[in-house]
């Protein structure tokens, strides 16, 4: 397909990022106005506090569901286990601080949705790897 001059895709890449920095705003505000009073549909039948790497917020005026949903899928998939084994093994690459902020960012937008377990068992270990790895 031939594209003409008023059709073809833009070679400055700042052109376009307006439209899509607005378009990533508008549509994360309309998630987060739909999806923030779900219920979590993984902890209604889950009692267990060593299975549970997640529980709601203690404002129930905004639960977050969906994000207590994404947080058990990751722990239950290995996720949390992996995070620790990258940071405690000795046969890995080396991390970099980057690569530091990269893999524990996320944790702390979430924090008050972890359970004290979670952070005990796999957050903290990470942390002292942390530490270990800024004072060397």
């Amino acid at each position: 397909m031939a594209f003409t001059n008023d059709t073809a895709p833009s070679r400055h890449p700042g052109k376009c990022c307006g439209e899509i920095n607005l378009n990533c705003i508008y549509f994360h505000f309309r998630f987060h106005a739909y999806n923030s009073n779900r219920e979590s549909s993984t902890l209604a039948g889950n009692d267990a506090e060593d299975e549970t790497f997640a529980r709601p917020a203690a404002d129930s005026r905004s639960p977050r569901g969906w994000l207590v949903d994404l947080i058990q899928q990751f722990g239950k998939h290995g996720g949390f286990v992996t995070l620790k084994e990258r940071f405690t093994s000795t046969t890995a690459p080396a991390l970099t601080v980057p690569i530091i902020f990269s893999l524990l960012r996320p944790f702390g937008q979430c924090c008050e949705f972890l359970t004290q377990h979670t952070i005990s068992e796999y957050l903290l270990p990470c942390i002292v790897s942390y530490h270990l790895f800024i004072s060397s």
